[in-house]
């Protein structure tokens, strides 16, 4: 059966142009050496046509080559290939189909055998396993699967299993027989992914466990033969099978020693094997096949940070001013570079050299900022570091060039060295939270390293622990310059990984550093940062008004997702907001929601997967800012009084459920005694969503002040857990009588007939502890007659004090008639408004010059002289002075 040139040319440069997975470095220099051994012509051997040209066909399929000439190569050997076969031979037949893009079982009918179910290698011939395996793995390989096909080849395959577990090339077991049946284990894994009912069989699961434990046996036994007797060809095919089949069975922790074994036999020309060129070339194909099922996830765009030597500039102290350096960073790579740090070390980089420090700007591809730094040294600088983003923040792909050595003078002989490691980088970022791969997947990891005074001939060792155990231990050469990057593979396993980078100096560790991160093989996570209310059966709670923080990973990061919340009705609820500061980072607030379950939702752009994280919202009542509104004291309470007033309270509130509340009350006297409260705890319901509550007591408080001194109200309100209390103060003091027993209108009587005022009594009302501040205990009699009118009446006040008891040594005492005029005003006479009295240790002279018109005999009149604190402004109490009408006299 032929084809067109032009169909077998297009089709074959479709396959090549295909975009694959980035290989791990082994398979990628494994590749660079197929596609070199291809011969002008465009075949791999003269001799062996059919055997190396399907191999390597099979090797480079849907690879992406650079290089043009790679896919017309590939091209003119699929038309050789095609004019030069055999059509009646299954490996011609093969390579002219898979070669054309064009597998399908209608061409392979032919080949097809006769009532088995299976394939043969020549027309008319008997099925056989290995023509089936042959087939089947052709069929994987067509744009557009037949899976009843498949299921046939699968059929057959599995009853020519022999009782021991194995499939034979014959009858008699044969030298053969293991990488036959590594074949056919994978070829069945993969048939079974295809098929989710197949997948999920119990039998199908069961024989993969025993495939995979015969495998993982067969596996160990070929590493330690080769570690034993040295790598042969053979060796390599059959540890190359066994790989391949392990990683189709999903057993990835078990092929990494596989893997290592191999990566370590490879030739520094990139093939694998010994013997002539054709044994080494398919040696090559079947490893290279058995390494692509590890690939590298890292991104294609990454920026490369570099730091040249040649844009250092320093400058020495001028005067009083300190040392200058300048430095310039590009972006070399192809992708804009995130914010990162920047640092100056004097000699090699540690705590105890930083000289300066500073931020490095996003920068984008071709983009270039320059950093400035001014420094102080008691002498002069020998060696000078520039680290450029030392922590990996920048997603910088290449670290190497980020370091800057320069050397002031020349480095004095130094009879020891030390080593700077930086911190682990994974996939061109820091150690991420959280690194989504896909099985067989890897990543790069690697870090910086930065030498002084290390001898070029000294040996060291890069040795990576991952969960304790050796992942991967390599030697590594620094520069000149004493300053390299360390980059190794990493394959890991579901799951966490406590990651150890060591760098040993024959048994020594020289420097180390860890990191720990969470591998899944999901596409897209979600995970919910831990609540305020805990977490309970694993599913973050939280109470009413509280942030649910969500952290997004996907593989994909470039990705637009769309996230939203349901409640445990599926109804759908406000969306998530994206956080502006931190990428993958959303919040949702759960307002007043009720108690249950919700679910956050995440799905790509286009896609129809959708990922789901639960978290519950619990009942709670949040209390704060309780306040008394009343009772409102405001005024001075005078002693013996009782106050009835109404009480109300008011506090915030956020609850999400209907809750009981409690009110109380207390008020006590200044010992701390309680004198009221209210009997029995006032209920109250506490509703849901409502910001604020205000409650009034159905009954009024009656408030009682029995003495001087400051008396407290306290208002208690609770949930049963949390408590708010708020108080409310007075003070009461003794508070002057203004009332007047014999109330007495003075005559309006002219001067010329005026009698003789005399004082016949004074009381004196001080406020005891009062809110002036001040205590006045006692007085001295007043002088017993006045001759006329507008003469002055002494009052002698003693033992005035401060609130605490405390003689005033110094002060002043401001004074004024409140009440009782006797008759017209004069210039002088009752007018004490603003009128000013010395203390002085204690004693106060008050003067007091009765006027008006003057009283008959039996006649008298009240005045009432009120005492204030001129500095608070506050009453200290009054005096009440009695004056009476005396005899007449002649004017």
């Amino acid at each position: 059966m032929r084809f067109s040139r032009a169909q077998v040319i297009l089709a074959l440069l479709f396959v090549c142009c295909r975009v694959g997975a980035e290989l791990m470095p082994a398979a990628a220099r494994g590749v660079r050496y197929l596609v070199s051994s291809q011969r002008v012509d465009g075949l791999w051997s003269a001799t062996a046509v059919a055997e190396d040209g399907l191999a390597a066909i099979i090797a480079l399929w849907g690879l992406t080559e650079s290089s043009p000439a790679a896919a017309r190569l590939l091209g003119q050997s699929a038309l050789l290939l095609q004019d030069g076969l055999p059509a009646d031979e299954l490996p011609g037949a093969l390579t002219v189909y898979i070669c054309g893009g064009c597998v399908s079982p209608s061409l392979l009918q032919p080949f097809a055998g006769q009532g088995g179910g299976g394939w043969c290698m020549a027309q008319g011939a008997r099925a056989d396993v290995l023509s089936t395996v042959l087939v089947s793995e052709a069929l994987l390989m067509a744009p557009e699967l037949d899976l009843p096909a498949l299921t046939v080849a699968r059929d057959y395959l599995l009853a020519q299993r022999s009782a021991d577990g194995h499939w034979r090339l014959c009858s008699q077991a044969a030298p053969g027989d293991l990488r036959l049946t590594a074949r056919v284990a994978g070829l069945l894994a993969r048939v079974d992914a295809l098929t989710p009912a197949r997948s999920d069989d119990g039998a199908a699961a069961e024989l993969h466990r025993d495939l995979a434990a015969l495998l993982v046996a067969t596996g160990g036994q070929l590493v330690a033969s080769v570690d034993a007797s040295g790598a042969t060809a053979s060796a390599l095919v059959d540890m190359a099978w066994v790989l391949r089949a392990l990683c189709h069975l999903g057993c990835w922790d078990d092929a990494q020693a596989l893997k290592r074994s191999l990566v370590s036999a490879q030739h520094a020309d990139g093939s694998w094997g010994d013997g002539d060129s054709s044994r080494v070339l398919r040696t090559t194909c079947v490893v290279v096949g058995a390494l692509r099922c590890f690939t590298i996830s890292s991104a294609v765009w990454e920026p490369d940070l570099a730091v040249p030597v040649s844009s250092m500039r320093l400058q020495a102290p001028v005067g009083d001013a300190g040392w200058g350096l300048s430095v310039t960073v590009f972006n070399d790579g192809r992708a804009e570079s995130l914010p990162c740090s920047w640092e100056l070390h004097s000699g090699l980089p540690g705590e105890s050299t930083l000289l300066a420090q500073g931020h490095v700007p996003a920068l984008i591809p071709r983009g270039s900022c320059k950093i400035q730094a001014e420094f102080a040294l008691a002498a002069e600088p020998s060696v000078l570091y520039v680290l450029i983003d030392p922590d990996g923040e920048s997603g910088d792909g290449c670290r190497n060039n980020n370091v800057a050595r320069l050397e002031y003078r020349p480095v004095p002989e130094v009879k020891s060295w030390s080593l700077w490691l930086s911190p682990l980088t994974i996939r061109s970022e820091g150690v991420p939270e959280m690194l989504l791969l896909r099985p067989g997947c890897g990543a790069m990891i690697s870090a910086l390293l930065v030498a002084d005074g290390l001898p070029l001939a000294k040996n060291l060792r890069v040795v990576l622990l991952d969960n304790g155990r050796e992942h991967l231990s390599d030697d590594i050469a620094l520069g000149g310059d004493g300053a390299g990057e360390y980059r190794g593979e990493w394959f890991p396993e579901e799951g966490w990984h406590d990651l150890a980078l060591r760098v040993i100096e024959g048994d020594d560790i020289v420097a180390e550093r860890k990191a720990r991160a969470e591998v899944s093989y999901d596409e897209m996570v979600l995970r919910i940062l831990p609540g305020a209310a805990g977490e309970s059966e694993g599913v973050p709670q939280f109470g009413a008004a509280e942030y649910v923080n969500v952290r997004r990973y996907a593989a994909e990061t470039g990705a637009v997702v769309e996230l939203w919340v349901a409640n445990e009705h599926d109804e759908r609820l406000d969306t998530p907001l994206v956080s502006a500061s931190q990428d993958g980072r959303y919040t949702w607030h759960t307002g007043v929601q009720p108690p249950g379950r919700y679910r956050v939702y995440a799905q790509m752009a286009g896609g129809t997967g959708v990922v789901a994280v639960d978290f519950a919202i619990v009942a709670s009542c949040e209390l704060h800012e309780l306040s008394v509104l009343q009772p409102e004291i405001t005024a001075h309470i005078g002693v013996g009084d009782t106050l009835t007033t109404p009480v109300v309270v008011s506090w915030a509130q956020v609850c999400n459920s209907t809750q009981r509340l409690q009110l109380s009350w207390t008020w006590s006297d200044p010992d701390g005694v309680e004198l009221a409260a209210m009997d029995a705890a006032h209920e109250i319901d506490c509703v849901p969503g409502a910001l604020t509550q205000q409650v009034a007591m159905p009954e009024p408080a009656a408030l009682p002040f029995p003495q001087a001194g400051k008396y407290v109200f306290t208002a208690v309100v609770t949930d049963g857990e949390t408590m708010l209390t708020a108080e409310r103060t007075a003070r009461a003091i003794a508070l002057p009588s203004l009332s007047v027993e014999q109330a007495v209108q003075p005559e309006s009587l002219s001067w010329e007939a005026c009698e003789v005022a005399v004082s016949t009594t004074v009381k004196l009302h001080a406020g005891a502890g009062g809110v002036g501040g001040l205590r006045i205990p006692e007085h001295e009699p007043l002088s017993p007659l006045v001759d006329a009118p507008g003469g002055e009446i002494d009052i002698v006040l003693k033992g005035i004090c401060d609130d605490d008891g405390q003689i005033i040594v110094k002060g002043a005492l401001a004074a004024r008639v409140l009440y009782g005029r006797c008759g017209l005003a004069t210039s002088v006479a009752d007018d004490m408004a603003g009128c000013l009295f010395d203390i002085l240790d204690g004693v106060c002279h008050i003067s007091y010059s009765p006027g008006g018109s003057a009283l008959s005999v039996g006649m008298s009149a009240p005045v009432i002289i009120a005492l204030f604190d001129p500095q608070a402004d506050q009453a200290a109490g009054c005096i009440e002075v009695h004056v009476e009408g005396g005899d007449e006299t002649n004017p």
